[in-house]
């Protein structure tokens, strides 16, 4: 990902999940150079990407001076408590060290999917394979006798 010379050198980018996630890490390449923004911030679960002109008005969830010095991806763990349900992920990148540009090779999100503990549709569903055996409030079912009523 790069900015262009006339946007200026910050950077927005924003990922949906299609199910809530636990992000335990962050993966992000930025290279080397003078291309390479300094610093990360990360909002969680907002329902639209954040604007560049609330920025500053909305705290991050969390942020990270990145490493500038390595060729390959560096791991950057989250807050657990802030990243246990994600359903979005808003990061800037800003502040490369000269230019107009930032340029990002990766990133990543390390974690796992949030399973559900039970089938929605399950709940729907009455299982009535063995409910003439079972009770009512306690009390047995009692019969009415061998009688038919047509004869």
């Amino acid at each position: 990902m790069v900015t262009h010379e006339d946007t200026g050198p910050e950077m927005m980018v924003h990922l949906v999940f299609n199910q809530p996630v636990r992000a335990r890490t962050i993966v992000i390449n930025v290279g080397k150079g003078l291309q390479a923004p300094r610093l990360s911030r990360v909002w969680t679960n907002r329902p639209n990407a954040i604007s560049f002109d609330q920025l500053d008005l909305i705290k991050p969830d969390q942020e990270w001076e990145l490493d500038v010095q390595l060729d390959t991806a560096a791991e950057y763990p989250t807050r657990v408590s802030r990243f246990q349900s994600v359903s979005s992920l808003s990061f800037e990148f800003r502040d490369p060290s000269a230019g107009q540009r930032s340029r990002i090779y990766f990133l990543g999100v390390l974690g796992d999917v949030k399973q559900l503990k039970r089938d929605p549709s399950s709940q729907l569903t009455v299982g009535a394979e063995n409910s003439a055996d079972a009770t009512l409030d306690s009390i047995p079912e009692q019969s009415g006798g061998n009688q038919t009523t047509i004869r």
